[in-house]
């Protein structure tokens, strides 16, 4: 007689299943995963579009059928893959059976584990956009419609962020996944822990670090996960910040069933962690936030590596938003040397599976923090050091969207060297350029300190950009230095989030008047 199962098989069962799919993927001969390689220069023969195409499409069948990534086995699974010209989309098309699994994990994970161990492939694709999936012909706004249509989403008139606005702007910030209520296995978490990390529990972390920094960038956070571990939520004992922001919106808007009891009539024994998925597009519409940031890590292949964030096609400020959130996680991550090769694109992926970004009518962006299937993303991202950095730069490029900036890196212009009359002081500007966040502190060390002397930093707080174009810090020239080397300064600057300027450093040259 057949036992039921308890949640301990079910993460029994999960975690083969990741164990499964890291294997298979790993079997693959995959080059280096090709985030930042530009697309080939030359033109490409009928002959070669042929070629790709057709190792485009061995590669996805292969994924596609290295181990089971549903709980009941669809192998083997068929996947027809085309290259649309002139626009360069890769299509990947399955039979419509699939069409029941839309807005499932299991049908994401699915389709990312193709995508992302295709990506020195697509890679190779001249001007390549994006992966299109279609599932028994019908693209992936089509099943996503038939759940929600788009005029019950919830969504106010879009918004924009603009700095003359009367109030702040909001900001949802979503850490992913988190436990939830499966019919037959009870209370269960989303993921299973790989390399240390649990994804539904370290997303809170991260989540937790982005609110500090994007109220200290100007906007008002609105964190639907995470919170005071010593709370219980009571129908599942488990502590309130273990789970899913579906409950958390169901406590906060008990008389709004729209935003977290999507789909009630769904038999589905994971019918609650598809409202989840889909709660928190809906509620950042409801309120008719600025935008949402849904936060995760990421799983393939143990050679993937890096940050990667998902934007929906067809949204230009959604693109235009995770472009400058990649810029400035970029910037805040390498500003630290132990970080300074860390894979962060310069591009965001533009896909059309997500229902987190599909169901948004407010930007949207998925932010996929690092691989937890590879062991050193695995590290970085426990390390509280990397999360803040990583955190500081999203709410940076944020920030920047919002008041439509560029993403130009923080620095100190270098300055040609100077001259200065013995007995005279001389004053010298600090020139920084880019979007810090304010205060600034400018920083002057001397260099060549005279023997017998400690020569200790100068220091000077700004708080706005007129401050630090009017500061001048100054030396003075004494007699005998017109026969000395140089006086040298390293110049730096530090901003409020803790981002290091590279140092440059400034030459004085000492004469006689």
């Amino acid at each position: 007689m057949n036992q039921p199962h308890t949640s301990s098989q079910l993460r029994a069962v999960q975690k083969k299943l990741l164990v499964a799919a890291i294997t298979a993927v790993a079997c693959f001969s995959l080059p280096a995963f090709a985030q930042d390689l530009p697309p080939p220069a030359t033109e490409m023969t009928d002959v070669q579009w042929r070629v790709l195409e057709k190792r485009i499409s061995d590669r996805a069948n292969e994924i596609a059928n290295s181990r089971n990534f549903f709980e009941d086995d669809r192998r083997p699974i068929v996947v027809q893959a085309r290259i649309e010209r002139p626009s360069n989309v890769l299509v990947l098309e399955v039979d419509i059976s699939f069409g029941k699994d839309v807005g499932s994990l299991e049908l994401e994970d699915f389709m990312s584990y193709v995508r992302v161990g295709m990506e020195d492939l697509t890679g190779l694709i001249p001007g390549f956009t994006t992966t299109d999936w279609r599932i028994g012909g019908y693209d992936m706004d089509y099943w996503f419609n038939q759940i929600i249509p788009e005029g019950e989403r919830l969504g106010r008139p879009a918004g924009h962020f603009s700095s003359a606005q009367a109030a702040r702007a909001k900001v949802v910030v979503a850490a992913g996944h988190g436990a939830y209520f499966h019919t037959k296995y009870k209370w269960t978490m989303q993921r299973e822990r790989v390399n240390g990390v649990l994804e539904d529990e370290i997303t809170t972390i991260f989540a937790k670090e982005l609110s500090y920094s994007t109220e200290r960038n100007g906007a008002d956070p609105i964190r639907i996960r995470g919170g005071d571990v010593g709370l219980v939520h009571e129908p599942s004992g488990k502590p309130w910040n273990n789970m899913a922001a579906r409950y958390f919106l169901e406590n906060w808007r008990p008389n709004n069933p729209e935003i977290w009891n999507s789909k009630p009539e769904s038999t589905d024994a994971r019918r609650e962690m598809h409202q989840d998925i889909r709660s928190r597009p809906l509620y950042a519409n409801f309120i008719g936030a600025d935008a949402i940031a849904h936060i995760h890590t990421n799983a393939d292949a143990p050679s993937a590596t890096g940050t990667r964030i998902l934007v929906h096609p067809g949204r230009s400020r959604d693109f235009s938003l995770a472009q400058l959130a990649l810029c400035g996680m970029k910037e805040a991550i390498h500003s630290d040397p132990q970080y300074a090769n860390y894979t962060v694109p310069l591009e965001p992926s533009v896909v059309q599976d997500k229902g987190e970004n599909s169901y948004a009518t407010v930007p949207s962006m998925i932010v996929e923090v690092g691989f937890h299937t590879n062991l050193s993303d695995a590290k970085l991202l426990q390390d509280p050091n990397f999360q803040k950095l990583s955190m500081r730069g999203l709410a940076k490029g944020m920030r920047l969207f919002r008041e439509g900036a560029s993403c130009a890196p923080f620095i100190v212009k270098p300055s040609d060297p100077m001259t200065a009359v013995v007995g005279k002081d001389i004053q010298m500007p600090i020139s920084i350029s880019g979007n810090p966040v304010y205060p600034v502190h400018l920083i002057s060390t001397r260099l060549d300190c005279p023997e017998g002397k400690k020569c200790s930093p100068t220091i000077k707080s700004v708080y706005n950009k007129k401050d630090a174009d009017a500061y001048r810090f100054g030396h003075l020239c004494w007699r005998g230095d017109e026969s000395k080397p140089p006086v040298e300064f390293r110049v730096e600057a530090k901003d409020f989030e803790g981002l290091r300027t590279t140092p440059v450093t400034y030459q004085i040259k000492c004469v006689k008047g």
